[in-house]
């Protein structure tokens, strides 16, 4: 699949940073990314 240039949104990196190796792979294919992280207190 082609992500380069591709505009992505990740919603949150989950409790222990779970998608983070997926933000790496999508950045390493050239996707424009934005990461949304929401801690409720």
């Amino acid at each position: 699949m082609n992500f380069k240039d591709k505009n992505i949104t990740v919603m949150g990196l989950g409790l222990h940073g779970g998608s983070e190796g997926l933000i790496r792979y999508l950045i390493s294919k050239g996707a424009v990314l934005l990461c949304h992280i929401r801690k409720n207190t």
